[in-house]
């Protein structure tokens, strides 16, 4: 099975994995840790909404697995801002606990191409269950990323 998704996402000319460091719970006072995330984002055209799966986690044991969608805007020549939303299942192991199994992220990327669609750049985003529980802290983390076109990678 896996091995029939590689050989579909290779086959395709414009799908990219992006991996990025982050903060995970920026905006705490204290113990911040650091995130990691593995993303691989299909695009079909420009000016389209398009597919996006990842996972996220943290020194502290959460994981979020997710599946959503992003929009990539060019600025100008090279410069990019994209916003994107996914939806996931979040894992807290020992850390933030955010009160629900089912949470959203909303994110927004700036990112600069430096050649044949290798990107890097940074975005924030935010995670909360979006009031499906009683209690909604959220989290945010902040991310320095990297995005490779998937042909690259293998």
């Amino acid at each position: 099975m896996i091995l029939m998704m590689c050989s579909a996402l290779y086959s395709q000319d414009h799908t990219n994995v992006m991996v990025s460091m982050a903060k995970f719970d920026i905006f705490k006072q204290h113990n911040t840790v650091a995130e990691t995330r593995i993303e691989i984002r299909q695009e079909f055209a420009s000016n389209y909404i398009n597919p996006l799966v990842g996972v996220m986690a943290n020194f502290d044991g959460a994981r979020y697995f997710y599946m959503g969608v992003y929009f990539d805007w060019m600025l100008m020549d090279g410069l990019y801002v994209t916003p994107s939303f996914a939806p996931g299942f979040y894992s807290q192991g020992r850390s933030k606990n955010l009160h629900f199994m089912l949470e959203f992220r909303s994110q927004l990327d700036l990112s600069f191409n430096i050649s044949n669609r290798f990107r890097v750049g940074v975005n924030i985003n935010h995670i909360s269950n979006a009031s499906l529980s009683r209690l909604n802290p959220g989290v945010e983390s902040f991310a320095f990323y990297v995005l490779i076109p998937f042909k690259s990678v293998f």
